[in-house]
């Protein structure tokens, strides 16, 4: 799961944690977490599917988009991240916070 709240800054309140979110993407503390440092975390091998077996097929929960802007960073995400990883079978979007909670479901194959 991710956050989709670019532009805030890499602080702990804004990021869990963030000391590693900036080591994995080279991020300097309290710099604005942007879009390409997000793809950056998922590319990362220590990052988003760290540990996952070579035969898992990743599924990507994009959370907090239940605002206009959120939801076009979701789908920026969507658009580079189906290049990266064959494995990358479904990005999800949506907001725990209201009901229905999932607005997209982007399957591939």
């Amino acid at each position: 799961m991710i956050l989709l709240k670019t532009g805030k800054t890499l602080e702990e309140q804004h990021v869990c944690r963030s000391k590693i979110y900036g080591e994995l993407t080279g991020l300097p503390t309290s710099a604005a977490v942007s879009l390409q440092s997000i793809l950056t975390f998922f590319e990362h091998k220590q990052g988003a599917f760290k540990g996952t077996p070579q035969s898992a097929q990743k599924i990507i929960w994009l959370n907090q988009a239940d605002i206009t802007e959120d939801l076009e960073n979701a789908h920026k995400i969507i658009i580079n991240m189906t290049q990266f990883d064959p494995q990358l079978k479904k990005i999800v979007a949506g907001t725990t916070l209201y009901s229905p909670s999932v607005f997209e479901i982007h399957s591939f194959c």
